[in-house]
């Protein structure tokens, strides 16, 4: 992890973290977040983005790809390629990145 990533990372966790702890922001709903280090690898990334919509953060050879999943929004990364490997992941789920 950089030192960049670590601070962008910083950042999302304060903004969501001040999000939750004001009423006037969005009532009535409560944001939540999971961050992975991918190391700058595509084959980490992808793990770990199966893992996130399929199974909370299991190990992905544990559960089923027909889970209902609960995640509304990826982040990517700053690089691209690991973004892309993310986009094509969950592409057909409709999940924005």
């Amino acid at each position: 992890l950089s030192l960049r990533e670590f601070q962008n990372a910083q950042t999302m966790i304060f903004a969501i973290e001040e999000i939750n702890n004001r009423t006037d922001i969005l009532p009535g709903v409560q944001l939540g977040y999971k961050i992975y280090d991918s190391c700058e690898s595509v084959e980490i990334t992808t793990r770990a983005t199966l893992s996130l919509v399929n199974g909370n953060g299991r190990n992905t050879s544990e559960i089923s790809c027909s889970k209902r999943h609960s995640v509304h929004a990826i982040i990517g990364q700053t690089s691209s390629s690991p973004s892309i490997a993310i986009a094509v992941t969950v592409g057909s789920l409709n999940i924005p990145v």
